[in-house]
């Protein structure tokens, strides 16, 4: 009962907010309200007006997080992000997949798998964040690449692709 609770607060601070403009001040106050529910929140977490947030309950958001417009997180597993990490424009977090049977899929249930992002990363636009996966810290995710668990790990790097894979050091 509690997660379906905090489904309707999290859908009622995006309704409630959604007018707000985009500046500084007001990004950090939607994500003060959205860190209400959550496991942990840092200090100047900033969220866009148009950020869909499912499953405030699993998250933990380190210090100075920026989302960006129409980024779209699902945490059915947990989604830890670390500090200093920028999201660009529609980005897509899911820390969960449907499984298949071979004959359906909307009726079994949904896998869970943890996804972390490391400090001081940076998720270009149109990015897609796969369940299970690992982003190392001081990583760079080119727009329109997903990251998948199998991604190689490589601190302060530059990924791109889909599925990203590793470019070069940074």
């Amino acid at each position: 009962m509690t997660h379906k609770l905090i489904l309707i607060y999290s859908w009622l601070v995006r309704t409630v907010c959604y007018f707000l403009p985009d500046v500084p001040v007001l990004m950090r106050f939607r994500g003060w309200l959205y860190s209400l529910c959550m496991q942990r929140c840092g200090k100047n977490f900033q969220v866009c007006h148009s950020v869909i947030l499912n499953g405030l309950d699993d998250m933990i958001v380190g210090d100075h997080v920026y989302l960006a417009n129409f980024c779209y997180v699902i945490s059915n597993g947990k989604i830890t992000i670390e500090d200093n990490v920028l999201f660009g424009p529609s980005v897509v977090i899911s820390a969960g997949n449907h499984q298949f049977d071979g004959t359906a899929f909307n009726h079994l249930p949904s896998s869970k798998n943890d996804v972390h992002i490391g400090s001081g990363s940076w998720i270009a636009s149109n990015v897609t964040i796969t369940a299970g996966s690992y982003i190392p810290k001081q990583s760079v995710i080119a727009a329109n690449s997903c990251v998948t668990p199998k991604m190689e790990q490589h601190i302060h790097s530059l990924y791109a692709g889909t599925p990203a894979k590793w470019i070069k050091a940074l």
